[in-house]
């Protein structure tokens, strides 16, 4: 097991997209280390950010993370490009058009070894999240937080058997609804305007009661099987939070 430090000024977005998280984690004051497999996405986003670039604020990691390092190939959906995803089950789902490049895959230890442990980690690698969360178990310290998409409950497992004790789902459809309070609870107060493209709130900022890992899954699993009238969750896309007690 690899010591190292928690950086509690640091926050690693592993998923740049559009960097529209990245740049609100900025607004709040954090340091960002972001990870982006599509160099367009890395482009557009240097672009965008870049005194905070050229500030040492942000740092862009232009990989993809997989179990092993390499050069593999990483689906692009072309209608959708929040879909894109090492897996073609997933980059080319529904049908939609797609386009295969060659790009270099690290662990993401690799990149936290250098970077130091952040007090957030947010996942959301289209199915890839768990290959990112797992390798936390290789280091002494964790984040404080942690986040990834709720797509499998193998996510909650393996975020319990990381020592975190508290989950919320958060509804990815929703949070724009949810003004964040002021004064803040992370970082500096930002009034941001939330679209379908973020994901949201982070840490106590987050909306919703904090739930032991039973009744996380109970909810979970009750909407992914259709038993609505059996959960509280809303209709929706939804990313699981963790913390410690």
């Amino acid at each position: 097991m690899e010591h190292a430090v928690l950086q509690n000024d640091l926050i690693i977005d592993v998923g740049l997209h559009k960097g529209m998280d990245t740049e609100f984690y900025l607004k709040k004051g954090f340091r960002v280390a972001a990870v982006e497999a599509n160099p367009a996405m890395v482009e557009l986003v240097s672009e965008r950010l870049a005194a905070h670039i050229d500030s040492g604020r942000l740092k862009i990691y232009n990989v993809g993370i997989y179990d092993s390092e390499g050069v593999f190939d990483f689906y692009v959906n072309k209608d959708k490009d929040d879909w894109s995803s090492v897996y073609k089950t997933v980059g080319a789902r529904q049908n939609t058009a797609y386009e295969v490049i060659k790009v270099n895959f690290v662990r993401f230890g690799k990149i936290l070894a250098e970077t130091g442990i952040p007090y957030y980690l947010k996942i959301d690698i289209e199915h890839a999240d768990i290959l990112a969360l797992s390798e936390l178990n290789n280091f002494d310290v964790k984040p404080k937080y942690v986040s990834c998409e709720a797509h499998s409950i193998d996510i909650f497992f393996e975020m319990r058997k990381l020592g975190y004790q508290k989950f919320k789902l958060v509804n990815q459809r929703t949070h724009h609804k949810h003004p964040l309070p002021n004064p803040p609870l992370e970082g500096l107060y930002v009034d941001e305007k939330f679209t379908g493209i973020h994901s949201g709130p982070f840490g106590e900022e987050t909306h919703g009661p904090w739930m032991t890992i039973e009744e996380a899954i109970y909810e979970w699993l009750h909407k992914r099987l259709g038993f609505v009238e059996r959960s509280t969750l809303g209709d929706g896309w939804y990313d699981v939070h963790a913390t410690f007690e």
